[in-house]
């Protein structure tokens, strides 16, 4: 369950859905994504739908097991994950404000 110290991810997602309109268009927040996010959001504008899932990693095998096979120029699965529980289900910017989608 989503906990106090983490409600700043409200406003982040607020800001990635596109409800956060600024006069210089600056998006300081983006250099807390992942490259692939930031170059999606960029190249095709705000999304509509946004969702936060917690996982729970760890190494798919020993890492030396990893490590032999990696070698041996195989195809590697270095993590395996589980979905640990949904934090925020699916939201948008219903005007203007954040609010839980109807989907």
């Amino acid at each position: 369950m989503l906990q106090r110290r983490e409600r700043w991810m409200f406003e982040l997602i607020h800001k990635i859905l596109g409800g956060d309109t600024n006069a210089n268009d600056e998006r300081p927040w983006l250099t807390l994504l992942d490259p692939t996010s930031v170059e999606f959001l960029l190249q095709h504008g705000p999304i509509k739908y946004a969702k936060v899932d917690m996982y729970r990693y760890r190494m798919a095998d020993p890492l030396w097991i990893i490590a032999s096979k990696w070698m041996r120029g195989e195809v590697v699965a270095w993590w395996a994950r589980e979905l640990e529980e949904s934090l925020i289900r699916p939201v948008q910017v219903h005007s203007g404000n954040l609010a839980y989608a109807n989907i």
